[in-house]
């Protein structure tokens, strides 16, 4: 939403960005759709415009030919238009993944007033600063610093809209005075990870002598059907090609899913702390960052507090509601995977979590055991269905870029 209220500011994954009026006019300024008239010629097939040219031509027939083509009507397929009012306000060069419209105080020469500005997130590491409408055209700054594609982006509260956090394929987040387009913190999350994996117990770790044999037998089965192939390029040492696949095994992929903030505490002091609530793609928890204080020209990485709230199941979407977190999960995978069916017949769709206190049992309200409770999907044995789901609600991992792909 914009700050006003009035305008839904909707990001697609072709780049553009579109303001949409909250109430929009009674009749919507979009030109009805003529139908095109009827062609010359119905039984001529419309075509594109023919390669060939005079210059390429050397005979008369052909020529001939090229001239009847000519004179066909020509296939243009009209865009089809959004039969709503809406604004075109800017357009990336790369997939658009996050957007978030802020209004801060701007001081000039004569006078200090309040100015609009649309933050938006792509795939190709950039987090790019606009002005907001009318001069949306109008690109103010870039937070250049991650090396991976950009998923989420976070405003922090009581900031003044100044303090910014963004997260994506890395293995951290950035925390920015992004109207300076500096850095002033990192977060590790490969180190959260690696405190949630310790924590779990013993029989939900991830053991690397299996996934070092799964790699070993993943290598050799290659080094087999390169045989078989007769490749030339076929290597010569599976037992290193073996240890290659392990290493990229055991090192797990980092996928941001989404990022929350609230403030932790009523009264507001220059020492108010800031909770950052991180999703990572196919973990069950939620990870907590703490930071020291509201609006720091610098956070050292020291002075930021952990906290591991342990799920039910992996988190979908968050919602801040005062003093609590609401957590819908997947109730469809198995907890800590994005492909397998969950095993267990039972599983929570929404959790509900004090931020003062999130391991201190709570009661279900009315809305969590109306969800909890609804049995309307049933999912077969169909790997088909369960890849479809699979798809449709883990797509963050989907952005990292594979070989041969650049900026």
């Amino acid at each position: 939403m914009s700050p006003d209220n009035q305008t839904i500011l909707i990001g697609d994954k072709f780049g553009d960005v579109y303001g949409l009026p909250l109430h929009p006019p009674a009749s919507d300024s979009v030109p009805a759709k003529v139908e095109p008239e009827e062609q010359p010629n119905p039984a001529a097939r419309p075509f594109m415009k023919p390669s060939a040219t005079d210059l390429t031509v050397h005979t008369g027939r052909n020529r001939k030919a090229l001239e009847a083509q000519m004179k066909q009507p020509k296939a243009v397929k009209e865009p089809e238009q959004m039969a709503f009012a809406h604004d075109l306000l800017l357009g990336h060069v790369s997939m658009l993944t996050d957007i978030a419209c802020v209004s801060v105080s701007v001081n000039t020469a004569t006078k200090t007033h309040d100015r609009t500005y649309i933050l938006t997130a792509d795939r190709d590491e950039h987090i790019r600063v606009s002005r907001g409408p009318p001069q949306a055209h109008i690109i103010d700054s870039y937070c250049f610093g991650h090396t991976s594609f950009v998923s989420s982006l976070c405003l922090l509260p009581r900031t003044e809209n100044t303090i910014l956090v963004s997260g994506g394929g890395d293995d951290f987040l950035l925390i920015w005075d992004w109207r300076q387009s500096t850095i002033i913190g990192r977060i590790d999350l490969r180190a959260a990870l690696a405190r949630y994996e310790e924590d779990l117990p013993v029989r939900l770790r991830k053991s690397k002598k299996v996934q070092v044999q799964a790699a070993n037998d993943e290598a050799m089965l290659l080094q087999d059907s390169r045989e078989a192939m007769g490749k030339a390029e076929q290597s010569t040492n599976p037992e290193g090609l073996a240890d290659e696949q392990a290493d990229e095994v055991t090192e797990e992929k980092i996928a941001v899913a989404g990022l929350w903030a609230e403030q932790v505490g009523q009264e507001v002091s220059t020492e108010q702390q800031t909770s950052v609530f991180c999703a990572l793609e196919g973990v069950p928890a939620l990870f907590e960052f703490v930071l020291p204080t509201v609006k720091p020209t610098k956070i050292d990485a020291s002075g930021i507090q952990l906290h591991i709230l342990q799920l039910g199941g992996n988190p979908l979407a968050v919602v801040i509601d005062s003093d609590r977190l609401y957590v819908t999960t997947d109730n469809i995978h198995e907890p800590g995977t994005t492909k397998e069916k969950r095993k267990s017949a039972v599983a929570t769709r929404l959790q509900c979590i004090f931020i003062a206190s999130p391991t201190e049992p709570q009661r279900l309200n009315d809305l969590e055991h109306l969800l909890n409770g609804y049995d309307g999907m049933q999912l077969t044995d169909d790997s088909k269905e369960l890849k479809a789901i699979g798809d449709l609600v883990y797509n963050v991992e989907n952005l990292r870029k594979r070989g041969g792909e650049e900026g």
